[in-house]
């Protein structure tokens, strides 16, 4: 499917709309984590410098190397 606003009406033998199919459209943030983002990202987001350490081995951004550590283990919010 292309657009995402775009619909596709199926008819029956007579012309009559049977079935509207929309493609399906969601609108996700996601946070890198990366320092030349963070202040666009911590407009969107809570408690990010809280959270964000230097840490490649877990950097899922390519050419990154912060994350966030959430769990409690790790003395962390």
């Amino acid at each position: 499917m292309g657009d995402p606003y775009d619909e596709y009406f199926y008819k029956d033998h007579l012309g009559n709309v049977r079935q509207v199919i929309r493609a399906p459209f969601t609108l996700a943030f996601r946070a890198t984590m990366e320092e030349e983002k963070a202040q666009e990202e911590e407009q969107l987001f809570d408690q990010l410098p809280e959270t964000r350490i230097l840490d490649h081995r877990h950097n899922n951004t390519p050419g990154g190397n912060q994350v966030a550590w959430l769990n409690a283990d790790r003395g962390r919010l």
